[in-house]
């Protein structure tokens, strides 16, 4: 076997790991059979997006569909997933965020406990929509820490070496 074809199969490999982690047990579904409601809320919600990936898994007995979305192009592109229960309602937006773009707040927080960490992994966590949306920002680092908006920990957890590796 040549040693570019090694490569490729090593490639795939780590690909299909990679799929597999980011999606676990969901279930790939082709857009047009995702329900007419759920396919209408997206739109409105976000017009612009593209869908890069459709998926469905069961949560609570029910059936939830995510999204793997982007908007715009190269380096200014936006990437993230969303996630909308059966009503067409939002369930979860997850969106990875540069740790500049987090809030003074959280900075404050992540600055004061924390004071050697410079450049986390962030992921802004939003439960549910309107009035009754719950933001989050989960940061990882040698440690996987969550604030919730106001600036108040509400989970530090040690990773393991494996885990950390992979931030």
């Amino acid at each position: 076997m040549k040693w570019w074809n090694k490569e490729l199969l090593v490639m795939a490999a780590v690909l299909g790991l990679a799929a597999h982690w980011t999606w676990g047990s969901d279930k790939a579904i082709e857009i047009g059979k995702v329900p007419a409601k759920i396919r209408e809320a997206l739109k409105a919600k976000w017009p612009k997006a593209d869908i890069i990936r459709a998926a469905t898994d069961e949560v609570d007995g029910r059936t939830v569909y995510g999204f793997e979305l982007s908007e715009g192009s190269g380096r200014a592109a936006r990437r993230w997933f969303a996630s909308f229960n059966p009503d067409g309602k939002v369930r979860e937006t997850q969106e990875t965020l540069k740790p500049a773009d987090l809030p003074k707040s959280i900075l404050q927080v992540l600055q004061k406990r924390y004071p050697g960490v410079r450049a986390p992994k962030v992921e802004k966590i939003t439960e549910s929509e309107g009035k009754l949306a719950k933001v989050t920002y989960e940061l990882k680092f040698a440690m996987q820490v969550n604030i919730d908006a106001s600036g108040k920990i509400i989970e530090e957890k040690d990773l393991d070496f494996e885990e950390a590796e992979e931030e």
